[in-house]
């Protein structure tokens, strides 16, 4: 009798399965141990009327007794109403909240723990719910376990851990019963007992069943059975699946499956065992256990094979996906013929499908894709590969497919040629030299159409294969879907039926070496220790990253043996390329002293002839950690002082390569700086350099660097520091900037050339680029321009170049430039330049190319601007040694100049014996003359600091001119354009009887009809109430004249705040002749002396007026007031024309 327990809701099932052609005869008695909520009966027949329906399913009574049949078929939740807490189960299964504490120890078999308002209960072993009232049922307390099995509790019920021979679930099977259903992910099948022999005409049946999805993987332990040829006497045979109609695996007999194993198709599997009358052996034991399905694989053992659906000739599972590589041998194609072919149908073949490509990758075409019981033509790809994907859904099952697979030859016929340089006219080949050239067939005639050629070229594993295409000419699509050649590791040339072209012509070499970037590794000859090959090269290019150093070792060396290593070698270059520096070219037998690079990359070039070859070279290299310094070559990136924001260490040298693409530059930007201070910078520094090694710049102490910028593709930056003082370093980044596109940087060297972006094309819209130019101390900067052309426009107001001396927008101007009028060269007044070129969205022009140099000595200059700012050479870097600059500001006459200190550090002394600034840099000063030295530096050959910075500039213009015999005045700023919003008064005057005379030289200035933006006016008196004599703008060809009336004169010039131009030029002198003039002006006002007061008596005065060429003089009274002539005895005014 079987006894079988089941614990409370839990719904018992029962799988009865008979050996074939046996009958199965049972008896079942179900006995209720324990009450399950929601049946009534009598204990043998039970009704089931809803879990809440008996006995409030074992609910507290104020609880609400809730069924979840999606849980289970009797499961039910207990819930407390509103104020109450608890499991909701039984009579203490609902407790107010209020009040619930510890202090009456609510928990009955456990221990109470206060939380917040409330408590807790932890409860005894055997007790569990909310106050610990409920005793846990214990589904070991009956000992299902028979015949001396453990039981063991699980989360819902219990399993048995069975003694020999004893299985099954309660342990009441005795091992080597006949059959049964077994289901599970893993077990073992005994039969007969283990020591017995089975007995004759016996016949059981067992199924294994394991979780869907699953396959059964079944391996044989021990197998012993009577021998038979067909196995018609004893055989135990296996089924695919849950029953005697499965496809049949195989029958087995004899002592064939021992030690083997099989795996089924799907999660069941049926095995029958059957003996005759006759011989009888120990049977078998087999262990089985449920594995991921697999199905698939490489084909490729030889030029014909078959490819089944899994389970074939049985229905395939579900949910099952498998791809087949087949591979026949290379040079030829794969025909399929579909012998059986029954998928689930469907128009799309979205549900079950088999898919067939046209080469290795899923990415290759698809050739053939089918979900059909109809048989297909035969299939045949275009190369020796093919990939077959089936797969199927979690639906309709199909018996599948069987496919059979030939290769066949391609066409043309392969033609193979061996040999040194070898090639091939035909199509397709096998290569195996380390060099050659491949064609396509018929070159350099056209190729014929629907070809389908594959090229194998077999080298040694050690090394690699470059191809490189002289020729190429095939028929163009935009996809390369008609004529194509493919590179792969195994792939052809394929033509279709159409356009045809010449075709190509590929040279291919081994090549060997490689990029090393690994911290250690090993680097050899070819195919050392064997002998090298002849005419070989081999390039090892070790690139670690920043901060280490590589330290190659040798172990081994026998390179043909040259006093100057001419034939075979092993270059070794201290970089990452050729054109590094050699440290050695070696051969010969002696094994080299260990290598250690100056950066992170070293070079090396192995060699050969064709004469004699050795085995070669056997190296190791390992990196060496430094902590800074290396080569750097990515297109952006960051340097930084070893240990930072940390101090650096003390007495180290760090240097890095920055090396950019060809036409490239570098820009390298400090985001902290932080050094030992020293005026020289001989202690702790920064030095950059351009690749001739020419100096960039010299940095030290606490202030930060300026952007630097190289004139080429490379720079080194050396940080260097000694055994005293530490700080906490720099950081720096840097990028590589296109330098046809470059636009601005700061330059310290003594010479280079400027360009616009894009020179000698068109530079862009919207551009501003800003370079500053720095030469040694005690130079001057000369810009030499050698090609100009901008936007034009009178005032330079859309595209332009503005030229300072110095390195601020403040500094004084040198020049604002557009079109193409510019001077030649143009000189600085120290060491620094600001070049600021921008641009508008309009028009747009060549640009500029601007060479500059620095080699000239000197310092100081003449500054014309309104306004601007002076420093020190090299400010704020510290000024030279032994330097005398003067500075003057040339202005108009009597202009008003303020000057302010904004930075002065220089070398203290009490009497400024040393290095002194000299001026008036505190007050007004009112110019006497238009040029004034007013700024002096002198320094001595000690002490340096950073200097000075002042800034000046002209607060207005005009003066009062009293009997000077001659002078100058003009416009501010002249010829350099006047500024903006400005307006100028000069007065001049001479003693009672004398005349002011004022020509007017040169003269450009906005114009317009009525004078009202831009003007120059002269009134014949003491102010603008005087009459007006004279009122000019725009341009004139030719001087004018101009006298007064009277010993006063009054010049009024005004501009508006929008276009400028150059100004004027005017000289004045003494007239002594007391009245008359002469007036070479286009119009003009003369007057009787004294006008509007009574003239003098015996006056004589004469007027000379005369206008350009070709024009006639107009000479109209406003007031006329002489007495009435007696006998020409009265004053008068005679009038003569003449030409």
């Amino acid at each position: 009798m079987i006894k079988i327990f089941y614990p409370p809701f839990q719904e018992p099932t029962w799988d009865l399965n008979g050996a074939v052609a046996n009958d199965v005869q049972m008896n079942l008695v179900i006995i209720l141990v324990s009450s399950s909520f929601g049946y009534v009966g009598n204990g043998v027949y039970c009704t089931f009327v809803g879990v809440c329906n008996t006995n409030r399913g074992g609910c507290h009574p104020l609880a609400t007794c809730i069924e979840n049949t999606a849980i289970t078929g009797t499961y039910r939740e207990c819930r407390c109403p509103s104020g109450y807490t608890g499991s909701g189960e039984g009579p203490n299964g609902c407790l107010q909240t209020a009040g619930l504490t510890c202090d009456n120890n609510p928990c009955r078999h456990g221990t109470c723990l206060p939380s917040g308002q409330s408590f807790r209960c932890v409860c005894s072993p055997g007790y569990l719910g909310t106050l610990c009232d409920q005793e846990e049922i214990d589904v070991c307390f009956s000992s299902p376990c028979e015949n001396g099995g453990t039981c063991v509790r699980t989360a819902n019920s219990f399993r048995c851990i069975c003694p020999a021979p004893y299985e099954g679930p309660t342990c009441a099977e005795r091992g080597g019963s006949c059959g049964g259903h077994i289901v599970g992910t893993n077990g073992t099948i005994q039969f007969p007992e283990a020591g017995t022999a089975y007995d004759h005409m016996m016949s059981c049946a067992w199924v294994i069943t394991v979780p869907p999805g699953k396959v059964i993987n079944i391996t044989f332990d021990r197998f012993d059975l009577e021998h038979g040829g067909n196995c018609e006497f004893d055989f135990l045979q296996i089924n695919d699946g849950p029953n005697a109609g499965s496809r049949v695996i195989d029958r087995f007999c004899g002592e064939v499956m021992q030690s083997k194993s099989l795996v089924s198709t799907h999660n069941h599997v049926y095995l029958w065992f059957q003996s005759d009358k006759t011989v009888a052996h120990t049977g078998f034991f087999l262990r089985w256990t449920a594995v991921e399905p697999f199905c698939g694989g490489l084909l490729n053992t030889s030029e014909y094979g078959s490819v089944n659906s899994p389970g074939y000739p049985g229905k395939y599972p579900v949910n099952r996906t498998c791809e087949w590589m087949v591979r026949v041998p290379f040079g030829k194609r794969i025909q399929f013929h579909f012998a059986t072919l029954q998928i689930e149908s469907h128009p799309n073949c979205s549900y079950d499908y088999l898919k067939v490509y046209d080469g290795p990758a899923n990415t290759d075409p698809v050739i053939g894709l089918y979900c059909t019981t109809v048989t297909p033509a035969p299939l045949t790809t275009s190369g020796h590969e093919a990939r077959v994907l089936f797969h199927s859904d979690e639906s309709v099952q199909d018996f599948g497919f069987h496919i059979t697979y030939a290769a066949q030859p391609s066409k043309p016929h392969l033609l193979f040629f061996f040999g040194y340089n070898s090639w091939v006219q035909g199509c397709g080949g096998i290569f195996t030299t380390p060099s050659g050239t491949i064609r396509s067939p018929n070159f350099p005639d056209v190729y014929e159409n629907n070809l389908n050629c594959e090229w194998l070229i077999r080298i040694h594993p050690d090394n690699r294969l470059m191809l490189t295409f002289k020729e190429f000419s095939l028929e163009h699509h935009q996809n390369c879907s008609f004529d194509y050649l493919e590179v792969f590791t195994f792939r052809s040339i394929q033509t279709d039926n159409s356009l045809v072209q010449g075709g190509f012509r590929i040279e291919y070499k081994t090549i060997c070496g490689g990029v090393y970037s690994e911290l250690t590794g090993m680097l050899s000859s070819p195919y050392y220790p064997e002998s090298y090959p002849a005419h070989a090269q081999c390039i090892y290019d070790i690139r670690l990253e920043p901060g280490y150093l590589v330290n190659v070792t040798f172990h081994f060396m026998e390179i043909e043996e040259h006093q100057d290593c001419r034939y075979d070698f092993l270059e070794v270059r201290d970089g990452e390329s050729e054109d590094s520096p050699l440290i050695g070219q070696l051969c010969g037998i002696n094994t080299p002293e260990n290598i250690i690079s100056t950066y992170n990359f070293l070079w090396m070039k192995f060699e050969t002839d064709g004469s004699v070859q050795n085995r070669g070279f056997y190296a190791q290299y390992e990196a060496i950690e430094i902590g800074c310094g290396g080569v750097l070559t990515d297109p952006v990136g960051q340097l930084s002082s070893p240990r930072h924001p940390d101090r650096y260490p003390h007495s180290m040298t760090c240097s890095w390569y920055l090396k950019a693409p060809t036409n490239h530059i570098i820009r390298l930007t400090f985001t902290s700086f932080e050094l030992e201070h020293d005026s020289s910078c001989q202690y702790d520094y920064i030095l950059v350099q351009d690749l001739d090694g020419t100096e960039i710049g010299k940095f030290c102490g606490n202030r930060k660097p300026p952007a630097l910028t190289s004139m080429d593709s490379s720079i080194f930056v050396k940080f260097v520091t000694d055994a005293s003082v530490a700080r906490d370093g720099f950081t720096a980044n840097y990028e590589f900037l296109d330098a046809s596109q470059a636009c601005g940087g700061t330059f310290y060297r003594e010479s280079g050339v400027i360009k616009s972006p894009g020179y000698p094309n068109r530079y862009p819209h919207n551009a501003h680029c800003i370079w500053i130019l720095k030469g040694q101390n005690h130079r001057q900067i000369t810009l030499n321009i050698t090609s100009f052309e901008l936007e034009e426009h009178q005032n330079c107001r859309y595209d332009y170049l503005e030229i300072r001396n110095g390195e601020y927008e403040s500094s004084p101007l040198a020049g604002k430039y557009c079109g193409t009028d510019i001077l030649k060269a143009i000189t600085s007044h120290s060491n620094v330049m600001r070049l600021e070129f921008k641009t508008d969205n309009s028009m747009s022009s060549r640009g500029f190319e601007i060479y500059f140099d620095s080699s000239a000595t000197g310092c100081g200059a003449r500054l014309t601007s309104p306004r601007g700012s002076i420093v020190s050479p090299n400010y704020p870097q510290s000024y030279p040694y032994s330097a005398d600059c003067e500075w003057l500001i040339q202005t108009s006459a009597g202009s008003l100049i303020s000057i302010s200190i904004v930075d002065v550090d220089i070398e203290e002394h009490q009497q400024c014996l040393y290095d002194y600034l000299q001026g008036k840099p505190t007050t007004e000063y009112f110019a006497k003359s238009p040029i004034l030295p007013i700024v002096r530096l002198v320094s001595d050959h000690s002490v340096s600091r950073e200097g000075f910075r002042l800034e000046w500039r002209i607060l207005g213009c005009g003066s009062d001119i009293h009997n000077k015999a001659s002078g100058t005045i003009s416009s501010p700023n002249y010829p350099n354009g006047y500024p903006f919003e400005t307006a100028c008064y000069w007065h001049i005057s001479y003693p009672p009887g004398n005349q002011v005379e004022l020509t007017i030289d040169a003269m450009d200035m906005e114009g317009d009809f009525e004078c009202g933006y831009d003007y120059l006016r002269v009134y014949g008196g003491e102010d603008a109430q005087a009459p007006r004599l004279l009122n000019l703008c725009t341009h004139i060809t030719s001087p004018q004249l101009v006298v007064s009336h009277g010993n006063h004169m009054f010049i009024e010039f005004n501009s508006d705040h929008s276009i400028s131009r150059r100004g004027f030029s005017a000289t004045f002198r003494r007239k002594t002749n007391g009245c008359g003039g002469w007036f070479k002006a286009s119009e003009s006002m003369i007057m009787s002396p004294n006008y509007p007061n009574p003239y003098t008596f015996n006056d004589d005065c004469d007027w000379l007026i005369e206008v350009d060429p070709s024009h006639l003089i107009n000479l109209e009274f406003y007031e006329f007031d002489l007495p009435e002539a007696v006998n020409d005895t009265k004053g008068y005014v005679a009038v003569s024309f003449f030409f």
